[in-house]
């Protein structure tokens, strides 16, 4: 919880390692990987930055950038295309938590 920190994290069968380079309670958290067991990426970064606009309103602006590595290059559309789904359900189920939490 702080920078510096390092996170082992697993989603369908991939295990990575994220090192924390920006940690700021509600205001700014930034991660980088460091290590994947499937190497798809040769770089993976996730920037999360929270704007507060008014009461019981905040604004997310959320940024995923990612590199092919050299094995998957060929294939990375498909790669790409399996990234985007999952990201665009997270986005989505954070949505609904958030306007679920308020009511």
């Amino acid at each position: 919880r702080c920078v510096g920190a390092i996170r082992e994290y697993r989603v369908k069968g991939l295990a990575m390692h994220e090192h924390f380079t920006a940690w700021e309670p509600g205001k700014k958290l930034v991660f980088y990987m460091g290590k994947m067991s499937i190497p798809y990426c040769s770089a993976f970064m996730e920037h999360y930055e929270m704007e507060e606009l008014g009461p019981n309103e905040t604004k997310l602006v959320w940024q995923i950038c990612f590199e092919s590595s050299w094995i998957f290059y060929p294939f990375f559309f498909m790669v790409r295309w399996m990234f985007e789904q999952d990201f665009h359900k997270a986005a989505s189920n954070l949505d609904k938590y958030f306007k679920g939490s308020l009511t």
